[in-house]
């Protein structure tokens, strides 16, 4: 059907053309949601770095304390008991 010069649209078109511009809001979305999730996937992963890093570090600290308890007063030189009591009692 033609209305002057332009064709005219019919019902069965203004409904295509919504549906169509429904499917790009829907996609736009889906990709902003993708985008979403992988940075947030980055970010997680930079987490659990951090955290495993601090892990490792307490581990590190745990056995350095054990040890400086376990060394005999004999190891002692003339600086190392002032250092002992700094590192056992965090004084």
């Amino acid at each position: 059907m033609w209305i002057g010069c332009a064709p005219a649209l019919t019902p069965r078109s203004a409904i295509g053309g919504a549906i169509q511009a429904d499917l790009g809001a829907a996609r736009r979305e889906r990709d902003e949601a993708k985008a979403d999730a992988a940075g947030k996937a980055k970010a997680i992963e930079a987490l659990e770095s951090v955290s495993r890093n601090g892990d490792k570090r307490g581990r590190a600290n745990r056995e350095a304390h054990r040890r400086i308890q376990a060394a005999p007063a004999s190891d002692d030189a003339s600086v190392a008991p002032v250092l002992r009591q700094v590192l056992e009692g965090g004084r």
